[in-house]
């Protein structure tokens, strides 16, 4: 007996692209749907933060580690089900797996969010001993006219959710 697996539509009903993971972000930002920062991401984050206030959401292997991401089951399911749904809806998963899919989506992007060329600055400026130096230096290592602004725009939105994260009363 031959089993045969079901294909999965990556595609929405008007034959857009809806797979985020392992997808640049440039090429989900150039999806006529898609906004400011990916929906998906927008969703996780939005989801997150209306259903938890846990700072633990991201150091917790209860799924294994990002790298591993595989070998999971759930996580499998649920990045298959973000990839193929664009009208997901996050209510019935665990907090943790949501948290670990948002990880993932991370970890699968094929350039980093903050792109390479950016690295030495930013390594250089956590070694200026003064604040204020090291306050200019980010500044100027964020400039728009070098740094993609999509990848600024959800860098910022992710310290925003991260900073709300670990200070409630923010």
């Amino acid at each position: 007996i031959k089993l045969r697996r079901r294909r999965i539509s990556v595609y929405d009903m008007q034959g857009t692209p809806t797979k985020f993971f392992g997808v640049s972000l440039s090429t989900v930002m150039s999806r006529p749907k898609e906004k400011t920062i990916p929906s998906l991401i927008k969703k996780l984050i939005l989801h997150l933060n209306s259903h938890t206030s846990n700072e633990e959401l991201f150091k917790t292997q209860k799924y294994g580690s990002v790298e591993e991401w595989q070998q999971n089951e759930q996580v499998k399911k649920l990045i298959d089900q973000c990839d193929t749904n664009p009208n997901i809806s996050f209510n019935s998963y665990d907090p943790l797996l949501v948290a670990h899919s948002l990880k993932v989506y991370f970890h699968l992007l094929p350039e980093p969010l903050i792109p390479y060329e950016f690295f030495h600055s930013l390594i250089q400026t956590n070694q200026i001993p003064d604040r204020e130096s090291q306050i200019q230096s980010l500044i100027q290592s964020f400039d728009s006219s070098k740094f993609p602004l999509r990848n600024f725009v959800l860098l910022n939105i992710l310290c925003l959710f991260f900073s709300k994260l670990q200070n409630p009363s923010f």
